[in-house]
């Protein structure tokens, strides 16, 4: 059946699939299992349609590891060279697809403002099994170096701003700061998968952390909105003798200009004790979330979402990413059966970081009118958010951020850490 695929394939410019020319790709995933263990199996490692996507991204990479480049032209899969036995190739693929899943060290160098997360002569935080916050030195810039400019992986690496790591990295890259995070299964050439998507996920949660836990806040400015950092997260897939580069997926711009206008809380503080403590309690909160727990996991993706509405500038989706993650913290359905959603997350918020009787009536007013905005988008449809409701957004993501602190305290059980405390000296 691959190989049936694979006599209708066209490739342009001697490593560019014709999409229209790849047909019948459905059939593929008609001989694997659609329910059962397997079949989730396959979605977490690939996609919802895994057969099809790997027939296509794997062949990608075929062409890309083995086809010159040749601008303009456009031929039969079968006239490259080496690509002349179809048999052949399709049995390659279907082999591959068998030896899954396979493993990628993935990594992004951090914002300036977070650049200072490690210690004076530390060199890795780990965050997880899967996650760690490492220091480039002279003794690891191998693991983070492009491939060699002649190989056929180089054109899959772009030379930005901040991701520039040359196959001997500059002397500029030796210091500094990346986030490292490992995933299984597969990761194709220009499609999005499964893996993919949850290493981006951890990043967004990542950053979404540092900023609700203080330890960077953002700096808008209009020069900034627009000059875009070209941030990429490189790719290394483990070939049995390590991990080789791969190619460098470019993050979305919402993502690049947040980080870029970031700037470091601590910059603010004066005394270094608090600034030291501030630290430490920022740390240790981002430390609990990364915790192997289904309530940590919970957290993660709650800060993902709080990312995603401070990245966002279109307000009115903004808003809504804002109540989701007030939702994913607060609103479990099951025990909201009696109240409502509205009202349980409107009373577990107050309870939970009011820290008086007043307070606690005036977060669950505010959450009220806040939670009438969010019906309103959802289920009427608003053109635009006015001037008090704007002043909400504002409001509703201050909440998130104090639930996500007060969430990722109680993670820690009965060592209770404040930022407050901190910041309070």
């Amino acid at each position: 059946m691959v190989e049936e695929i694979l006599a209708d394939v066209v490739v342009t410019d001697g490593q560019y699939i014709l999409w229209s020319s790849l047909k019948n790709l459905d059939r593929v995933d008609e001989t694997l299992p659609n329910s059962g263990p397997l079949a989730k199996q396959l979605e977490g490692m690939i996609d919802e349609n895994p057969g099809g996507h790997f027939v296509s991204g794997h062949l990608n990479s075929l062409l890309v590891e083995r086809s010159p480049r040749a601008l303009g032209s456009s031929s039969a899969l079968r006239d490259l060279p080496g690509f002349e036995n179809l048999a052949a190739v399709a049995t390659e693929i279907v082999e591959a697809f068998e030896s899954l899943p396979w493993r990628y060290r993935m990594h992004v160098q951090l914002p300036e403002a977070l650049q200072g997360l490690l210690h004076e002569g530390e060199n890795e935080w780990i965050l997880s099994q899967s996650t760690r916050i490492v220091r480039i030195t002279a003794e690891n810039q191998s693991q983070f170096a492009a491939p060699d400019e002649g190989s056929p992986r180089a054109s899959r690496f772009g030379f930005g701003l901040l991701s520039g790591l040359f196959s001997v990295p500059p002397a500029s890259i030796i210091g500094k700061v990346a986030l490292v995070t490992e995933v299984s299964g597969y990761v194709g050439e220009f499609e999005t998968s499964a893996p993919l998507r949850s290493a981006v996920s951890t990043l967004r949660a990542f950053f979404g952390l540092t900023l609700a836990f203080r330890l960077a806040y953002v700096v808008r400015s209009y020069a900034s909105s627009i000059a875009v950092s070209d941030v990429g997260l490189w790719i290394y897939r483990d070939q049995g003798a390590g991990f080789h580069a791969f190619q460098k997926h470019r993050l979305e711009t919402d993502l690049t200009s947040q980080t870029d206008q970031m700037a470091a809380l601590a910059n603010l503080v004066r005394d270094e004790s608090q600034k030291a403590s501030l630290f430490a309690s920022s740390r240790a909160l981002i430390q609990n979330a990364f915790m192997a727990n289904d309530d940590a996991r919970r957290l993660r993706l709650a800060a993902r979402w709080y990312f995603d509405s401070l990245a966002n500038d279109r307000e009115l989706l903004a808003f809504v990413q804002a109540m989701i993650c007030m939702e994913i913290l607060l609103g479990d359905r099951a025990d909201a059966s009696q109240l409502g959603i509205g009202d349980t997350i409107r009373n577990r918020c107050a309870y939970l970081i009011g820290t008086s009787p007043s307070e606690r009536t005036l977060i669950v007013r505010d959450l009220n009118a806040i939670y009438d905005v969010r019906s309103k988008i959802v289920h009427t449809g608003k053109e635009s958010l006015s001037d008090v409701e704007r002043a909400m957004l504002s409001r509703l993501r201050e909440l998130c951020r104090r639930v996500l602190m007060k969430e990722a305290e109680q993670l820690a059980g009965s060592q209770k850490l404040s930022i407050a405390a901190a910041l309070a000296g």
